[in-house]
């Protein structure tokens, strides 16, 4: 029975729930850096973030390495998705072609620098899952980290911008997933190690 009990405990402490948020699309202007953003603007009861995952739908755009964008929480932080993808120094980057739904999550398996040199400027990288990396590096990194602890209440803003000329897109809409952990479950698990505890001296 008291291996049953931790079980079930143990599956509460790691229980979280998730709400989805959306917002617009836009035309991304041509050689600027500066770009263009879209603001999500989160309400609610500002709880902590647990985790984040980003949805960038019907994105299009020829040559992927022109592209950065990036993920700003409200307080603050900023956060790059990708960033001239394939680009070993500054300068010009991969040259295949966005052309579907792409997701960014830590949990993702896709490696969104190897789908690209995939292909030639003629490829359209493939819609799915992927993980998050930063500018002039093909090394994941951790989205979860960066927003971890922060409060989620407030404007979120996606920005993309196109650092080179001569190529055109555009972004459909998007969607941010934030999972806040479910209250009360690091007291949960902490009684969970205290009924371990007893077990084993038993």
């Amino acid at each position: 029975m008291q291996k049953i009990a931790l079980l079930a405990l143990i599956g509460l402490a790691g229980s979280a729930s998730a709400a989805v948020w959306s917002g617009t699309g836009f035309v991304i202007p041509d050689a600027s850096t500066a770009g263009i953003s879209s603001v999500i603007a989160v309400s609610g009861d500002a709880p902590s973030i647990g985790g984040v995952e980003v949805t960038l739908f019907d994105l299009r755009h020829t040559w992927v390495g022109d592209l950065v964008a990036t993920l700003t929480s409200p307080s603050g932080t900023e956060f790059t998705l990708f960033a001239r993808v394939g680009a070993a120094v500054p300068g010009a980057g991969d040259s295949s072609n966005l052309g579907g739904n792409y997701i960014f999550s830590d949990s993702a398996a896709g490696d969104f620098w190897a789908e690209a040199a995939a292909g030639t400027s003629s490829y359209v990288m493939a819609s799915g899952a992927y993980r998050t990396t930063a500018a002039l590096s093909a090394s994941p990194t951790d989205m979860n980290a960066a927003f971890a602890g922060q409060d989620s209440t407030g404007n979120w803003t996606l920005k993309i911008s196109d650092n080179a000329g001569a190529d055109l897109g555009s972004l459909g809409s998007w969607e941010l997933n934030i999972v806040v952990p479910t209250p009360g479950s690091l007291a949960v698990l902490g009684f969970a190690g205290i009924v371990a505890g007893r077990r084993r001296r038993n």
